[in-house]
């Protein structure tokens, strides 16, 4: 539970939620110039973590750390594992499969199962089937088989 709070804490929305709150607790106890500071400091610090600028920098130092290897060098699984967010399935008559800036883990996957890394590929991810045509997973599949099995229901 410890764990839970202080990770809370310490993201950006927890962190901005309790500096405005301290700002309340402040202006409750009638400590104008303490209250202000703090409601301005939790406004500053929201609408920065909103930014492009400072989330783009944050997942750039990020994935710096962990550059992708070339093919050869992964080592043999048993199967290969794509998580969802990388595509948006058609919505609508639209038969479109949207590429998100994710998409890259999709082709990554792609090029280490045809280069024999895992015999085995699983997509995943939901969608709202009443606003796209059928899950993200699907869509997936249909990308990996390529464009002459898109009406193939075989995945």
């Amino acid at each position: 539970m410890l764990s839970k709070l202080v990770t809370w804490l310490l993201s950006p929305l927890g962190m901005g939620l309790c500096l405005a709150g301290l700002a309340l607790l402040m202006a409750w106890r009638q400590r104008l110039r303490s209250s202000i500071t703090l409601g301005a400091l939790a406004f500053v610090w929201l609408w920065a973590w909103s930014t492009p600028v400072l989330s783009l920098w944050l997942r750039g130092t990020v994935e710096d750390q962990y550059p992708s290897l070339p093919v050869a060098t992964v080592p043999q699984a048993e199967a290969l594992v794509v998580l969802g967010g990388g595509v948006l399935p058609p919505m609508g008559k639209s038969a479109d499969i949207n590429l998100q800036a994710a998409a890259d883990r999709i082709w990554y996957a792609a090029r280490l199962f045809h280069a024999g890394k895992a015999p085995l590929l699983v997509v995943s991810g939901g969608s709202d089937l009443k606003r796209y045509a059928y899950s993200e997973a699907r869509a997936m599949a249909i990308l990996l088989q390529g464009p002459n099995r898109a009406d193939s229901d075989g995945f």
